[in-house]
């Protein structure tokens, strides 16, 4: 009886485990690149708009942001003002697009701070990702932000991104109310 294998104890991920580990891994993800991507902003502010000075920055710091597969700038009305900065090479056909159709633009923008994304697929390279956005300012005002995409798949399977993903349990009741929870009976109101 014990040698059997039964497909009880056999557990195949379902949306709802897909899309608590991918909850749960953004919020690792934000912890982790809250500083760097604060770090890259502020050092956009001291050269911003310069497209070739940023170009150059992103491009030696997107390294330093974990996991990031696309980085770059855009201004407040929405237009890119960078190149498309990726690990392994700068992708020019992007700039001046206007990314005021992206869906996390339709969503409250990080006036400070950082904000992530929904997941979505990209319009640049047709994978499912994730877009941090990092306001980028300067005396107390807004120039624009700087975007870091991250391939979802790459997320999930990311062991270095430690999630724990909450597992139901069944607990025991007290035995006094579970003796008597079958005793109970229904009785027709006088109302």
């Amino acid at each position: 009886m014990n040698d059997e294998i039964t497909t009880a104890n056999i557990q195949m991920p379902n949306q709802n485990t897909v899309n608590i580990r991918t909850l749960a891994k953004k919020e690792e993800l934000a912890k982790r690149i809250k500083k760097p991507l604060a770090e890259v902003a502020e050092m956009c502010s001291e050269i911003w708009p310069d497209q070739q000075g940023i170009d150059q920055l992103l491009q030696h710091e997107i390294g330093a942001i974990p996991d990031c597969s696309l980085l770059y700038a855009w201004n407040v009305d929405g237009n890119v003002i960078s190149c498309m900065i990726l690990p392994d090479r700068v992708d020019e056909s992007w700039m001046g697009k206007d990314l005021n159709n992206r869906p996390f633009l339709s969503k409250h923008l990080p006036y400070m701070g950082i904000m992530l994304s929904s997941v979505y697929r990209s319009d640049y390279d047709g994978r499912e990702c994730i877009t941090a956005l990092q306001a980028v300012n300067r005396d107390n005002e807004l120039l624009g932000f700087i975007a870091a995409d991250f391939s979802v798949n790459d997320l999930l399977h990311d062991s270095s991104l430690p999630v724990s993903v909450p597992q139901w349990n069944q607990y025991r009741g007290d035995p006094a109310i579970r003796g008597t929870l079958f005793l109970q009976e229904r009785y027709t109101s006088q109302l």
